[in-house]
């Protein structure tokens, strides 16, 4: 499993317009036919079945990746498991699991990860050292990467001794659910460093109307407050832009 892991890393690197994904799936897959199939024409026969079409979120591959690993070593072991079953399993898992890996790492952690990074840059604008500019950087990597690799090695693991029923785990954490709370969280961050950039550069002080400057921001805080409640029972998390702006 760890070769198996290690080979999903890089699924990527021989990517093919025609199959996509397939070639990187034969070879994070090579290592287990290698032992399942000492014959070499007949673990020829089945690399070739792995490098056909495949298409998946990445970082969700290395659960269909464990599902396949188990069901070759049930036909290796038993009469009653066909090759229509595991080719099967695979068209059945790619597309609903591409659909939960890009909403939930490329839509919702990667921006939220990159507004993190942005927001440190942000406060520490002003120091113009570069440990404090470096900040941003690692804390994008450590934020978005730790997810990412934690779910590869989780998601092959749960695939191997699940098989078909990490599903049910995987719906359990209901991944849209935290989509969705990831993207409003990076709505919200996106309009508090808007109105952090705002008030640095003066436009706070500005008085509307000869209001007092203190009445003014009290006006605003429960205009605010108020619009953040609706903006939450509404579920549009995409308008807390404007709000914490």
């Amino acid at each position: 499993m760890q070769a198996a892991l290690w080979r999903s890393l890089f699924i990527q690197t021989v990517w093919s317009f025609e199959r996509l994904l397939g070639f990187g799936l034969a070879m994070a897959m090579l290592p287990a036919l290698r032992r399942l199939y000492p014959d070499k024409k007949r673990r020829g026969e089945i690399i070739k079945e792995y490098m056909g079409f495949f298409n998946t979120h990445p970082y969700m591959a290395t659960s269909i990746i464990g599902v396949l690993l188990k069901e070759e070593e049930n036909l290796a072991a038993r009469s009653d498991f066909s090759r229509e079953r595991i080719s099967a399993l695979k068209i059945q898992m790619m597309g609903p699991l591409a659909a939960l890996g890009d909403t939930f790492f490329w839509a919702a952690l990667r921006p939220l990860a990159s507004l993190l990074g942005a927001g440190l840059v942000f406060f520490f604008w002003e120091k113009t050292n570069l440990p404090s500019f470096m900040s941003g950087s690692l804390v994008f990597f450590l934020f978005f990467n730790i997810p990412h690799v934690f779910a590869r090695w989780a998601g092959l693991c749960k695939g191997y001794r699940r098989g078909m029923g990490f599903l049910k785990d995987l719906k359990k954490i209901n991944l849209l659910r935290l989509s969705s709370f990831l993207a409003g969280f990076g709505s919200l961050l996106t309009g508090l460093c808007l109105g952090w950039l705002i008030s640095s550069s003066g436009l706070s002080e500005t008085a509307v109307l000869g209001q007092p400057k203190s009445a003014l921001n009290a006006a605003l805080g429960v205009c605010c407050f108020s619009l953040f409640g609706w903006l939450v029972s509404a579920a549009k998390p995409e308008r807390m832009v404007w709000l914490a702006a």
